[in-house]
């Protein structure tokens, strides 16, 4: 087995353009994990590299009998999207629970008296996460449970000095609402904006090491043209940034 010192080798080093290719040629092609290994970066690392470089959005065609054999194996056994995901390169989570919907895959069995009361128990005090990592369940699970049992209708008061801090350090660091939201249990997206909003925080995503090597290598030549492998990127932001580096479309 590879020790973990070399499965993420190049974890905190910039992106190189012969890696961003790597992706580009072998995504949808090989596992997600593969490439990982192959590159020796994380699993999340090529997720974020795929998602800014909109390869998930590819049409990879109909389900094949072999993803559909995989999709039966783990949705069964309480598998969380984000797992069968990664095991279907290609596959949005949207599709994996759509077809899991029209297969009748239920998942895992229900839970159990011992599972909601531990729900009941933590829910509002513990971050979801770790709720779902508790119980062996996934995050969605835990959420749909949560509304069932109406647990998300608590009122949770005002903010307190704790949440705005949290608030304050994650927000505008730009991990996402979704991760904000994972700090901060109890509070709905809604209430997070509203009151990020409040504090003044915009919530503005930083530009990252390899979308910095994709404007340098890429926007001297292509120039606007450049927005179609930024796909997340407005084309202001892009002026912006290619400025701040220095670039100019060689016209």
């Amino acid at each position: 087995m590879m020790e973990p010192s070399q499965k993420y080798r190049n974890h905190r080093s910039r992106w190189t353009i012969r890696e961003l290719h790597f992706v580009e040629e072998h995504y949808g092609k090989l596992p997600a994990q593969d490439i990982a290994d192959q590159l020796g970066r994380s699993i999340n690392g090529i997720r974020r590299v795929v998602h800014l470089l909109g390869l998930g959005n590819k049409s990879v065609g109909p389900w094949t009998e072999a993803e559909i054999a995989l999709l039966h194996s783990h949705y069964k056994k309480g598998a969380g999207l984000g797992k069968i995901q990664s095991l279907l390169p290609g596959r949005t989570r949207a599709a994996i629970a759509a077809l899991a919907c029209k297969l009748g895959i239920t998942g895992r069995e229900s839970w159990s008296a011992s599972e909601k009361r531990f729900l009941k128990e933590h829910y509002g005090k513990m971050p979801t996460r770790k709720i779902a990592a508790t119980l062996g369940r996934s995050v969605s699970a835990v959420r749909v449970t949560v509304n069932q049992l109406s647990l998300g209708k608590k009122s949770v008061g005002p903010w307190t000095e704790e949440e705005m801090a949290v608030l304050s350090d994650h927000y505008d660091r730009g991990l996402g609402i979704t991760y904000v939201q994972s700090r901060l249990p109890g509070r709905t997206k809604g209430a997070i904006r509203a009151q990020a909003s409040k504090m003044d925080l915009t919530g503005r995503r930083p530009w990252q090491p390899y979308e910095d090597i994709i404007l340098r290598e890429f926007y001297p030549e292509l120039g606007s043209s450049i927005i179609s492998k930024l796909p997340h990127r407005t084309l202001p932001a892009i002026k912006h940034q290619a400025k701040k580096l220095g670039l100019r479309y060689r016209r």
